[in-house]
């Protein structure tokens, strides 16, 4: 089946922005390229954010990160930057 990248940008807003959708509510072949897509589009916060507001599961979660950060560590700046907004 082919991939649309308009469904995958679908997709990715509405399950990782509006939680609206989830990964099992859309055709398998999507999974991965959904996951890639968030890990490009969305910084640590929102990715962390759509976890704890329960739109993607800690598999989902950790394989979007994994996606965003192949050597497993996100840059310390970001992770800051993540810590004082957590702190307001």
């Amino acid at each position: 089946m082919a991939i649309y990248p308009f469904l995958v940008a679908a997709y990715t807003k509405n399950i990782y922005f509006h939680g609206n959708r989830k990964f099992s509510g859309i055709p398998e072949e999507y999974h991965e390229p959904v996951k890639q897509q968030g890990a490009k589009d969305y910084d640590y916060q929102a990715i962390n954010l759509a976890f704890e507001k329960g739109y993607i599961t800690q598999e989902e979660f950790d394989e979007t990160l994994n996606y965003k950060y192949p050597d497993g560590v996100p840059p310390i700046e970001e992770l800051e930057t993540w810590s004082e907004e957590k702190t307001k």
